[in-house]
């Protein structure tokens, strides 16, 4: 049985170097620690749990209009895409809110405003 684990960071940071932070974190026991991926409604209530009420980074993101998680080889799952903006052959768990734009930005954050869930509108380019 695999075993995930979650934490929690404060320190701002953009996208690319939140994920690279995630990866230099840990080695042997954790050797592909990323930003959070979301595949079911017990990992999404796991994460709403451990994190404030304040924009968040997880490991969602967009390539010609398919949604990935940013996942290592042990998980299993790191070439299939959650969602499809066009509604095509992309199944998995979401939790997208009204700041959803289809790809319009290719990072996603977790909103400060919990009812909106998930907003792919910052792009990685600022701190969330």
């Amino acid at each position: 049985m695999q075993t995930v684990v979650y934490k929690y960071f404060a320190t701002e940071k953009k996208w690319n170097k939140a994920r690279n932070a995630c990866r230099d974190l840990f080695d042997a026991p954790f050797p592909e620690a990323q930003l959070a991926s979301v595949v079911d409604a017990i990992e999404w209530a796991n994460i709403e749990n451990i994190r404030p009420d304040e924009k968040t980074w997880i490991g969602g993101y967009c390539d010609n209009d398919k949604w990935y998680w940013v996942e290592g080889s042990s998980r299993g799952d790191s070439d299939a895409c959650f969602d499809d903006v066009n509604g095509n052959s992309c199944s998995g768990y979401t939790q997208w809110g009204s700041d959803y734009d289809d790809c319009a930005e290719e990072r996603l954050e977790l909103s400060d405003d919990r009812s909106k869930k998930w907003n792919d509108k910052n792009n990685g380019n600022e701190y969330p």
